[in-house]
């Protein structure tokens, strides 16, 4: 305590080096060079803009962390300098988010919570990695929420079937194409947003995803359904736009509107259900019918990362029934007499 002001700094290392700075603290203390120094410090907000015009160029993810960055982290702990940031503070973040909702009314998902935590550390790491800071980081300290990777939010059968009746009936045709489209195709929906008809080849059933998440443009098969649906939204193609599902102006949709949460009101879908969780759905489909290997699944859903499809791999004991069913095949009695047809077999002589 300096004149009823407590400082502190966290270090790596041993009790005898952290006594070292102390010591040294104290000495600029009674010098007043202390906190002349500590103006010199960087921020959180500066080493967020070193960090962004570094990694901006390095491919996407980089979007998803400013909207990160600028909604959790730059209102609470922005202009704090790096040795101002404690673990306590970063546990106030994640507690008060685990008790808070979103603004759709929904709880934060123990997933957003530890991807906040991650990228705080992120910054820390790179701050020290820069010689920014010669402290510890302290998001070491901070326990992240446990995520469960099985994919839970998904609708029964009936239910499923009960949506796609009703999205048969629903007057707005481009919004029930869309909601169909991603069900039948398991894409993004910011995918679905970016299509356009010249990216559709009708003649053999194929798409091209632009710059999807993964990285390289893809080159998907479309089944008849999803076909279908395109055909019928070309009656409904803007007369200024080549997209698929544009919005009323004709431009890129940034989000599906209003609509989404009527249809599932009106089916009876949880709220919790997202666009996204389609994505699941078709994946659920595919995994569970005993038809569709991982590797299958995974550049269906254009996964860069095998780990990431290893979430569905609770559904394919049928898939791998039907494997072993093979060897019951290729070894039946009829099967095993093809096999030696015109063999001349010799019996073993010791």
């Amino acid at each position: 305590m300096v004149k009823g002001r407590h400082v502190n700094k966290i270090i790596p290392g041993s009790l005898t080096q952290a006594r070292e700075i102390a010591a040294q603290i104290k000495a600029d203390l009674v010098s007043g060079i202390y906190y002349d120094k500590r103006k010199s410090e960087q921020t959180l907000d500066e080493i967020w803009e070193k960090y962004l015009s570094a990694y901006k160029s390095h491919g996407k993810a980089w979007r998803a962390e400013e909207r990160r960055y600028n909604q959790y982290l730059k209102p609470k702990l922005g202009k704090k300098v790096l040795s101002d940031i404690s673990p306590f503070d970063i546990e106030s973040i994640r507690v008060t988010l685990a008790k808070s909702e979103t603004k759709y009314g929904t709880p934060y998902a123990p997933k957003t919570i530890k991807n906040i935590i991650d990228l705080l550390s992120i910054l820390f790491n790179y701050a020290i990695d820069m010689d920014l800071f010669d402290g510890r980081n302290p998001c070491d300290k901070v326990k992240r929420p446990r995520i469960n990777n099985e994919v839970t939010n998904i609708l029964t059968v009936e239910k499923l079937k009960a949506f796609l009746i009703y999205l048969e009936k629903y007057e707005h045709r481009p919004t029930a194409n869309l909601l169909k489209f991603l069900l039948f195709t398991g894409i993004r929906l910011g995918e679905a947003f970016k299509l356009t008809f010249a990216d559709i080849d009708f003649a053999d059933k194929t798409m091209v995803l632009r710059d999807p998440k993964g990285g390289k443009d893809q080159v998907l098969y479309l089944n008849d359904l999803a076909v279908s649906t395109l055909r019928d939204q070309q009656n409904y193609m803007h007369h200024a736009s080549n997209l698929v599902f544009p919005n009323q102006q004709g431009r890129i949709r940034t989000k599906i509107g209003e609509r989404w949460a009527t249809i599932k009101k009106a089916v009876g879908i949880p709220l919790t259900y997202r666009c996204h969780d389609l994505r699941h759905q078709f994946a659920t489909i595919l995994a569970s019918s005993g038809r569709v290997d991982p590797y299958t699944v995974q550049r269906l859903l254009t996964h860069k990362d095998f780990r990431t499809t290893q979430r569905y791999a609770h559904l394919y004991e049928q898939t791998m029934r039907n494997g072993v069913k093979v060897i019951d095949e290729m070894f039946s009695d009829k099967a095993a007499e093809k096999l030696v047809e015109g063999v001349d077999i010799k019996p073993d002589v010791a």
